[in-house]
């Protein structure tokens, strides 16, 4: 199926299909969420560093204890920055070979309408 002007703006026409309409918001939901898991990587960097810098003391221990627990939680509920890729990633594969199948049904499915037209 193809359909009007979807480039975002500009006098070019291009025409797009549904399956790269749907592709594209795909892969920029993706790059949009990859991105927040980068910043979270990022954050956990910045506190092991922070953390290695303090003095042995009350805070210091109190950061180790924080990190300690909030790995303890992502490990068992595979929340880790490395878990969410690894799911997302899977998660995108499965949908772009849903869209690719559905691409090809609606292909399939309006061949034989022609041809029962015809």
């Amino acid at each position: 199926m193809i359909l009007g002007d979807h480039s975002g703006g500009g006098s070019g026409g291009e025409k797009k299909t549904l399956e790269q309409i749907i592709k594209e918001r795909l892969n920029k939901a993706l790059h949009e969420r990859l991105a927040e898991i980068e910043t979270k990587k990022e954050k956990a960097i910045a506190l092991d560093k922070k953390i290695a810098k303090l003095p042995d003391g009350a805070e210091k221990r109190k950061l180790l204890y924080q990190k300690q627990q909030q790995e303890n939680f992502n490990r068992r509920n595979k929340k880790s920055p490395v878990d969410e890729e690894r799911a997302l990633h899977e998660s995108y594969q499965i949908l772009l070979g849903v869209i690719t199948q559905l691409n090809t049904f609606q292909i399939g499915f309006n061949e034989i309408i022609n041809r029962l037209g015809s």
